[in-house]
């Protein structure tokens, strides 16, 4: 009796554990059916308001990969009067041709794939949802839409360097505008050379304080590419320019680790050139960190602003110092003078001073924390593609590059509303028997066993 009992509970107990799995499998076999019937009520909807000039030739079957798995789906194939052929259903839901996956189903791979590896990202969504993608799939994607909007920004940026003309504007105006550039190094593979610098820059009007000690900066815009300085610069213009009227901005500061490339910006935007607090501390504390005193004394030089005083103090330490602590206290004395312009301060309206070094999280957040972990390695076109789609997650910006643009309207007559309400009218229908059909676990030899009577119970069978 009592080693029934415990089998009777090891049973029970096995079969709970799958019961939100059962429940599940069930859910999405009827939401399965409910998108092939709604599709085909569509598609019939299409036919009856399609212009006459749209032809029907067959009607096709495919597999569509949506949020609730595979759904086979049947649609008509129409040719039009101009002799084009298409299948308007496929142009109602934004699919292209050969494309069948739906949209929600590419954005959250795309989530994904802009913050962990392409395998990684396609064994969590097998593992987490009915979609099954691969992940030389995934990498299909991205390359279709980076690789669009790639090419149209390269276009826009070849005909603002060609003739100056800056597009369209918000046009909107702001009294400062602080912009910071920086580069990190990826590794590159088939390619002719082994690395190359991913080149990232953020403006942002000002910071907000969140915490103690805690900053975030406002409304920040942010551009990554791997082109050269002049390049860059000219689509960071473009973007900006997108924004903001930049010459009605009263004063702009471009903060950067002293990088030539970076200093170029100063002419793009008239900007006045300031050294990147980041990294400037993180040298005078690399340098003369074993001096506190003197470490400290020059923090507090630079503060004030007593660039003679920064030099005398630093001039002072390698006249003491002697090795390689010499040498390196030298160097550090060469990157101020070569940086000098850098090391001013610039009041905002209140009189506090304004010191740039947002821009290594950033570096960090758009680019190293995503391509620069341990063995990854990319092609160029690669690097392009990851880093515009995590701009473009960052800008929440990917729905509207996943539309697609239709530029003839459609040749019938569907609207939003009418959509919904065909929605609305299958999913009002009684849907209780694709549950009728009633779990594994409650048919069998095993039906009369205590364990499954409570399990009937569970889901609310009848006690027998």
């Amino acid at each position: 009796m009592e080693t029934s009992l415990n089998n009777t509970v090891t049973d029970f107990n096995s079969t709970l554990a799958d019961l939100e799995h059962i429940l599940y499998q069930k859910a999405m076999e009827w939401a399965r059916e409910m998108y092939r019937n709604i599709l085909k009520y569509l598609d019939d909807k299409i036919k009856k308001l399609r212009d006459k000039s749209f032809a029907i030739i067959r009607l096709d079957e495919t597999w569509h990969t949506t949020m609730l798995g595979e759904v086979r789906v049947k649609r008509r194939y129409y040719r039009d009067r101009d002799g084009t052929y298409h299948y308007l259903l496929d142009e109602l839901l934004g699919m292209g041709k050969h494309r069948h996956i739906t949209r929600h189903v590419h954005k959250l791979a795309l989530d994904m794939v802009g913050v962990m590896p392409f395998r990684r990202s396609a064994d969590i969504l097998a593992k987490t949802t009915p979609v099954k993608l691969s992940h030389q799939t995934i990498h299909r994607m991205i390359a279709r839409v980076a690789d669009y909007h790639l090419e149209k920004q390269d276009n826009a940026l070849e005909w603002f360097r060609e003739t100056g003309e800056l597009t369209d504007s918000e046009n909107k105006i702001n009294n400062s505008l602080f912009i910071e550039a920086d580069g990190v190094m990826l590794s590159l593979q088939r390619e002719k050379t082994r690395k190359t610098e991913a080149k990232l820059g953020i403006a942002y009007e000002g910071r907000e304080k969140i915490g103690k000690d805690r900053f975030m900066t406002v409304n920040k815009s942010a551009y990554a590419d791997i082109v050269n300085g002049d390049a860059f610069w000219s689509a960071m213009t473009l973007k900006l320019s997108r924004r903001y009227d930049l010459s009605g901005t009263s004063h702009m500061v471009l903060g950067g680790d002293g990088a030539g490339w970076i200093r170029k910006g100063v002419d793009y935007f008239g900007a006045d050139y300031q050294l990147c607090r980041f990294h400037l501390n993180r040298n005078l504390t690399r340098t003369l960190g074993h001096d506190r005193e003197t470490l400290k004394e020059v923090k507090e030089a630079l503060n004030k602003g007593n660039i003679s005083d920064v030099f005398n103090l630093i001039d002072k330490a390698a006249d003491s110092a002697t090795g390689d602590t010499r040498k390196n206290i030298k160097k550090l004395y060469s990157y101020l003078k070569a940086n000098l312009s850098g090391l001013k301060t610039y009041p905002r309206r209140d009189n506090k001073s304004v010191h740039t070094g947002a821009i290594e999280g950033n570096i960090d957040k758009f680019v190293a924390g995503r391509m620069k972990n341990q063995g990854m390695s990319w092609s160029i076109q690669g690097i392009r593609r990851m880093l515009w789609l995590r701009i473009a997650l960052y800008e929440d910006k990917l729905d509207d590059y996943l539309e697609v643009k239709v530029d003839k309207p459609k040749p019938y007559t569907l609207s939003e509303k009418t959509i919904r309400r065909v929605v609305d009218k299958k999913l009002k229908r009684d849907y209780t028997q694709y549950f009728n059909a009633g779990l594994p676990a409650l048919a069998g030899p095993h039906s009369s066993k205590p364990w499954v009577k409570m399990l009937k119970s569970i889901v609310g069978g009848p006690m027998l």
